[in-house]
């Protein structure tokens, strides 16, 4: 560090003339040198003497954290934290503003993913809306099939999954579960135009698969 701050041109002068006159004097010995010095500066001496730094940061045994809300800190991860905050010399209040710092990062990368996700949510409803099949002026109406199918196949879990993937609108998945819905409700008209012979219950799931997959349905039948 540079000694500029405590240099001073006009008052050291004079000691300085005055050390330059007594050359021929006698030279103060090493005992008179100390008792000469300041308080403070005797203190400063005394206290690197005995090895203890006066400013020694405080490190606690063990640390404990305020965390946001829906933040937890387990006593595992804090084992792993303790002894390398410790080796850092950090007080609690140092590591408190490292954990704080931490836990608005991943806040932010949280609320971003969040973001991400929902804006892809999005892009699939406009495409639903837009799609050549179903899509259109009449996209409502036709997703009504697609919720029918989902309702009569689907199960709860189904359901969630497809919720919590981001893929509840999936463009193609309504695509499948449009078709499968269209076709339960096709079937359940015909189902009224039935022969005597036919003893296929209509909205059943052979009829759903005669619907969807006709041919080999037929193939089937004909072993």
């Amino acid at each position: 560090m540079s000694d500029e701050g405590n240099t001073s041109l006009l008052g050291a002068q004079d000691s300085t003339d005055s050390a330059a006159g007594n050359d021929q004097g006698a030279q103060p010995t090493d005992s008179q040198k100390t008792s000469e010095q300041p308080d403070d500066q005797k203190q400063s001496t005394e206290t690197k003497d005995d090895g203890k730094a006066t400013d020694e940061p405080v490190v606690p045994e063990s640390y404990k954290f305020e965390l946001p809300e829906g933040f937890e800190l387990d006593d595992a991860t804090l084992g792993e934290l303790t002894p390398v905050f410790r080796d850092l010399k950090l007080t609690q209040e140092a590591a408190q503003k490292l954990v704080t710092l931490h836990t608005a990062q991943l806040t932010k990368l949280y609320e971003k993913s969040q973001q991400q996700f929902q804006d892809l949510r999005k892009t699939h409803l406009d495409a639903v809306k837009t799609d050549k099949e179903y899509g259109g002026k009449d996209w409502q109406g036709n997703i009504r099939f697609a919720q029918e199918a989902m309702k009569k196949f689907g199960t709860p879990e189904l359901k969630q999954a497809l919720v919590d993937a981001g893929l509840d609108n999936h463009p193609e998945l309504v695509r499948v579960f449009y078709r499968i819905g269209k076709a339960i409700s096709e079937d359940s008209i015909a189902g009224t135009q039935k022969t005597a012979d036919d003893k296929t219950p209509a909205n059943s799931e052979e009829a759903l698969m005669n619907a969807l997959l006709p041919n080999t349905m037929a193939a089937l039948k004909g072993k």
